[in-house]
């Protein structure tokens, strides 16, 4: 993401900053902004000197900007909110978390949240410091890097920033702004800043508050909000337009767009399935733990249910049994998928790494079917072993080492090479694998004809049941 796309999650509340997130199960009813609870209530000193309580009153108008590049120039716009405590205010009884109830805004939806609140690398707090809200739109906002979590406490981190020049003044502000980080098509998040460590000399270091707390907020309030997942995880539907984008040249082009179109309309039959990118994750998470902890930050990602949803279509036309969610238990014996988010082959990244994947719970004849962002390098769609023999004699080497050292001395169980178990396969095998396979008149073909022929040519690589 570029800073100005990241910067459209951000937004000022009132004299502090918050995060925009759209959460499952929304629709366009509404979003959210994640921000500090502080700046809606606390503690302050009354005029007799005692510490009183206080908190703002329903009916009260909150004043919320967002920014929006327009044509390359930063544009104001506001964001209508009316305080009104359990209705669109949700606090967290003792962090310093909130959640505001907004109208539905759109293209909030690659944003999701960090797997871990320890892992700091590549994170920033993002926000609108007091000394920047003079200038024009699109100059109000700043980044500062983290370093490291320093300290960890009841309800909150302390981080060190890079700088540790930067005090209170230079950070004042950005309470309720996101600690995030981006890649090409996402926005992370790790915590929402809460205050600077020092009210002064903050020395470059602030607290933040886990997302684990915002969650809390939601299981306490189950009939007004719903869980911090992206619109995506709630039904595969969601994801029809991005799926099989299959590469071709200029002699399969008409053969490809026949193939796409029929792959996709195929795809439709999870429309209405209680089989979800949710309860995929779920099952993964309670029978494949290691499996589950091994991609858990991967599992947030939208691409990564697009390569399942091209999986599931694939199977239900070689006639494989996956309409429902009841049926996964079977589909997770019989097919396991490995997905890595790169754009380099699969083979050529991750092919030493196999030997340490877990394939618990797996039948004699299942398949294991890889995936990354593009297609199989050199069309090794599937993978012959005797075709890489120096390549496999190091994977075995590192199979032995790792099962040795989670099994101890068994080795028996070291030596179990699953590469001489299963049969390994890109997807790619089943889109461009299998556009390469075609008559030049597949084109032409009736649907149903067409659909005759894919399911002897998928069936071929999968296992029955």
């Amino acid at each position: 993401m570029t800073f100005e796309e990241i910067i459209k999650y951000h937004v000022t509340v009132e004299d502090g900053s918050g995060c925009l997130f759209q959460p499952i199960g929304a629709g366009d009813k509404y979003s959210y902004i994640l921000t500090a609870k502080h700046l809606f209530e606390g503690k302050r000193k009354a005029r007799n000197g005692r510490e009183e309580s206080w908190v703002k009153s329903d009916g009260d108008e909150i004043k919320i900007f967002r920014t929006i590049n327009d044509q390359g120039q930063g544009t104001e716009m506001e964001i209508k909110f009316t305080f009104n405590m359990g209705e669109n205010y949700f606090a967290h009884p003792m962090a310093d978390a909130a959640i505001l109830k907004i109208d539905h805004l759109k293209d909030i939806g690659n944003i999701i949240i960090s797997s871990t609140d320890d892992k700091t690398e590549g994170y920033s707090v993002y926000g609108y410091p007091n000394r920047l809200r003079e200038n024009k739109p699109g100059n109000r906002q700043t980044s500062f890097k983290v370093q490291e979590v320093i300290s960890v406490a009841n309800y909150s981190r302390t981080a060190q920033l890079i700088s540790t020049s930067l005090n209170h003044g230079d950070i004042e502000g950005m309470s309720g702004g996101a600690i995030a980080k981006s890649d090409s098509h996402y926005l992370q998040l790790l915590g929402i800043q809460s205050e600077t460590k020092h009210a002064y000399f903050a020395n470059g270091q602030i607290n933040f508050v886990p997302m684990c707390y915002f969650e809390e907020i939601i299981i306490a309030f189950p009939n007004h909000l719903s869980h911090l997942l992206p619109p995506y995880f709630s039904t595969f539907s969601f994801l029809d337009n991005e799926i099989f984008n299959i590469k071709f040249g200029v002699y399969t082009k008409a053969n490809a767009d026949h193939l796409t179109l029929i792959l996709r309309k195929k795809a439709e039959f999870l429309k209405n399935s209680n089989l979800t990118p949710l309860f995929v994750r779920e099952f993964l998470k309670k029978e494949l733990p290691k499996l589950y902890q091994a991609d858990s930050e991967t599992l947030s990602k939208k691409k990564v249910w697009t390569i399942w949803l091209e999986l599931l279509t694939i199977l239900h036309i070689a006639n494989r049994k996956c309409n429902n969610a009841k049926d996964f238990n079977t589909v997770s014996r019989k097919v396991r998928l490995f997905y890595s988010d790169s754009d380099e082959d699969f083979w050529t990244a991750h092919l030493a790494e196999l030997s340490s994947r877990d394939y618990s719970n797996l039948d004699k004849n299942a398949v294991i079917v890889v995936a990354s962002n593009v297609d199989a390098g050199d069309k090794a769609h599937l993978l012959d072993l005797n075709r890489v023999p120096e390549d496999i004699s190091m994977v075995k080497r590192s199979r032995i080492k790792h099962e040795l050292e989670q099994e101890g001395n068994d080795t028996a169980v070291a030596t179990t090479f699953p590469l001489d178990t299963y049969k390994f396969m890109n997807i790619s095998l089943f889109k461009s694998g299998t556009v390469d396979s075609l008559d030049t008149g597949f084109n032409q073909e009736k649907i149903s004809t067409c659909l005759t022929l894919l399911a002897q040519i998928y069936g071929e690589h999968l296992p029955n049941w």
